[in-house]
């Protein structure tokens, strides 16, 4: 009822990607690092270590863990989340792993699976969360492509 769209919301954070994995792509690999802001609309099994924004958009599935500034999740996150500010599920996003964060937003039909720890401050930023700092609590990522059924 008082929802905002997808759009609307990237458009009043005024977020640009730098980088896009496109829906259809598979990606398979150990991490993407940089400065800049990622969109993840196809599959990526790996870890992702930004200073940006990160997107994944509802196509989008993420096997791994993620750090970055912020990261809003419409699509599919399995593995650990740290983001220095915020991190958002929207409506038909997932998470399935902890999330270390300093403002954690769940919107109404989004799904979380794990551990919050958040609160920090600039000067006490969340702990890395690593699937391999973990391994006590988790498996390995098998790199299997994840099984898709379009209706038409």
């Amino acid at each position: 009822m008082f929802s905002k769209s997808r759009d609307t919301v990237l458009n009043e954070t005024n977020i640009t990607t730098q980088t896009v994995i496109a829906e259809g792509i598979t990606i398979k690999g150990n991490v993407i690092c940089g400065s800049g802001s990622v969109s993840v609309g196809g599959v990526f099994f790996g870890e992702i270590d930004i200073d940006g924004f990160l997107i994944i958009t509802e196509s989008g599935n993420v096997r791994g863990s993620v750090r970055a500034a912020n990261v809003h999740i419409y699509g599919t996150l399995e593995g650990d989340v740290s983001a220095i500010a915020t991190v958002r599920i929207f409506n038909g996003g997932k998470i399935c792993g902890d999330v270390s964060c300093a403002s954690f937003v769940v919107d109404e039909g989004a799904a979380f699976g794990g551990r919050c720890n958040m609160g920090e401050d600039e000067h006490n930023p969340p702990q890395r969360l690593s699937r391999y700092d973990r391994q006590d609590r988790y498996e390995p990522i098998d790199p299997e492509p994840l099984s898709v059924s379009v209706a038409n």
